[in-house]
């Protein structure tokens, strides 16, 4: 068995081995089935700088880029995480293809060529999940997707911070039966709708955006 002070022996040049002879007689030991074994915070050191560090600190195991730029894994095909014992897969990186995360060995979220699959129940608290609360009936789409409008009087269905794309619902409580009219950029698909939702009741009203207008459809009156 060889420790730390014998490596000079292994018939390497000076400049190729460098060996401390202070260093712990345990630091680093060549098994008789030839296993490198490294002592707690013992660490396998890269770069001039001691950059990435590999090692064990009697509790948890560390891979640490400590240095400048970035750690990179590399797969030629992909880049698989399992769990301890190698019975359960973490994660999966698909060269050219999906990403994967998994639940105790399950697949619960992957990304496809058009967004995401999910396996279950999302269950957000985000802001944007929210109904946010707007009862002048100006909606600014940057503060959520969903909204409430209570009106306390006549109002004008106005959109703004308009993204493309960005569609969801607005809970018009109307009962006062106030008047609703609509601004230029929002565009009421149904001629009758704007009559119904004047009407005291509760309406669902769906919108889509494009990035200029605001589209309103489908006031559904809510019993």
């Amino acid at each position: 068995m060889s420790n730390a002070r014998d490596l000079a022996d292994l018939g390497k040049s000076a400049e190729a081995i460098d060996v401390d002879a202070s260093a712990p007689a345990d630091s680093l030991v060549i098994d008789a089935s030839g296993n490198v074994n490294f002592g707690d915070d013992k660490k396998v050191q890269f770069g001039a700088s001691n950059d990435l560090q590999i090692y064990h600190d009697g509790a948890h195991s560390y891979i640490a880029d400590t240095g400048t730029g970035r750690l990179r894994l590399r797969g030629n095909d992909r880049v698989d995480i399992y769990s301890g014992d190698g019975t359960k897969q973490m994660a999966k990186f698909i060269d050219g293809g999906e990403v994967a995360l998994y639940n105790n060995g399950s697949q619960k979220l992957a990304t496809n060529s058009t967004g995401i699959d999910v396996t279950g129940t999302v269950t957000t608290d985000t802001a944007r999940s929210a109904d946010v609360v707007d009862n002048d009936g100006s909606f600014d789409l940057d503060a959520g997707t969903n909204f409430t409008c209570t009106p306390t009087g006549n109002i004008t269905l106005t959109f703004t911070n308009i993204p493309d794309g960005q569609s969801g619902t607005i809970v018009l409580v109307n009962t006062g039966g106030h008047t609703i009219s609509a601004a230029s950029t929002t565009k009421v698909m149904g001629a009758d709708m704007l009559t119904t939702i004047t009407t005291a009741g509760t309406y669902v009203i769906g919108y889509i955006s494009d990035g200029t207008n605001v589209r309103v459809y489908n006031s559904l009156a809510q019993q």
